[in-house]
């Protein structure tokens, strides 16, 4: 019974291991094709999406950068990825210049 339980447990933590790393990876990712494709920075005509797709992404964040490195030793990779995940966005972040 403890096997089962710890398996998925294990899942489950997986699971949502992959799905912050794509929220941190969508997001991002989607305002700079955005961006390219209208020529002009994107805004979004509603603040409070704005706001909770800050609230989410900054959560995801937080977690893959925080709590990544505690879960190497079950995670492996998935936990790897996402914390360097989360540095490469936290140091693309810091060396880019404002305009």
């Amino acid at each position: 019974m403890n096997a089962i339980s710890t398996s998925l447990s294990i899942k489950y933590w997986k699971w949502l291991f992959l799905v912050l790393e794509a929220v941190v990876l969508i997001i991002p990712a989607s305002c700079l094709i955005a961006e390219h494709l209208l020529h002009s920075p994107v805004e979004l005509e509603s603040e409070a999406l704005e706001i909770t797709l800050v609230v989410i992404y900054m959560g995801a964040f937080l977690f893959l950068l925080i709590a990544s490195p505690f879960f190497l030793r079950s995670l492996r990779w998935v936990a790897l990825a996402g914390w360097v995940i989360a540095l490469g966005t936290l140091i693309l972040g810091v060396l880019t210049p404002a305009t």
